[in-house]
């Protein structure tokens, strides 16, 4: 589907995917510390049970793609494709040391884990 795609095509520019540059020699960062030149889209790192995708940057990607992004997002929250806080469709996240709000998407709705009965 379409959000797996993206997601999976854009990868790298989630802060948590994407690998350590070194800056200077004494200087080593964490392994995603460095942003991609057109900024981060969200949060992804592999032991997080949600995927944070920064809200601007996920409506743009969707009317690019020729959707209705406010009514995406709102089918995303009504069948739990989207974790919701309380009355906002966003959580709260910590990118770089900034807490900021994103859209929170489950792994496991993302990525089902796969049954018994699909491994057969």
């Amino acid at each position: 589907d379409w959000l797996r795609s993206w997601l999976a095509g854009h990868s790298q520019d989630f802060w948590g995917q994407r690998p350590g540059v070194r800056m200077h020699p004494s200087h080593d960062p964490e392994p995603s510390d460095v942003a991609p030149g057109g900024g981060w889209l969200g949060r992804w790192k592999a032991d997080d049970a949600l995927v944070y995708v920064l809200p601007d940057r996920m409506e743009m990607a969707l009317e690019a793609a020729g959707f209705d992004a406010a009514a995406v997002v709102h089918a995303w929250v009504e069948v739990g494709t989207i974790r919701a806080q309380g009355a906002h469709y966003t959580s709260k996240c910590r990118i770089t040391g900034t807490t900021v709000r994103a859209y929170a998407f489950p792994v496991a709705v993302l990525w089902p884990p796969e049954t018994e009965e699909a491994k057969a």
